[in-house]
């Protein structure tokens, strides 16, 4: 008796937590989207606004066509910054963004993925 009163006892916690959980769901994905929203539009506000800096780092990088990419890229971002916070097409817009965060770091940040990989603990440990 003293197990199931327990047992009972833990469901009804559990429950509990999934209620507020799944109440706090819509909030957070909310504050994530604006977040991730601001900080695209940003990015990509800076590399329009500092075109010829980004197209030297582009060139620097060895990207082909660096002005064309950064403008591209610098409007995707930006733009696609203001549709995540809008709300509008996120789910559309998140594809070309993830796609350009990927390339970003096995461009920009391919020293970082080689430790990643190679020494995972200095990685973490900063």
């Amino acid at each position: 008796m003293q197990q199931s009163n327990m047992v009972s006892i833990v469901k009804k916690g559990h429950d509990l937590l999934v209620k507020i959980l799944d109440y706090l769901r819509d909030p957070f994905l909310l504050i994530i989207r604006l977040y991730w929203g601001y900080q695209f539009y940003m990015a990509g506000r800076g590399k329009l606004l500092n075109l010829e800096r980004t197209t030297g780092f582009f060139t620097d990088l060895g990207i082909p066509a660096p002005k064309l990419h950064a403008i591209f890229i610098g409007s995707l971002e930006c733009f696609g910054g203001w549709l995540l916070i809008l709300g509008l097409a996120s789910r559309l817009i998140s594809i070309p963004l993830a796609v350009t965060m990927v390339v970003a770091f096995l461009t920009a940040h391919n020293e970082a993925l080689k430790e990643l990989f190679n020494e995972p603990d200095k990685v973490f440990a900063e």
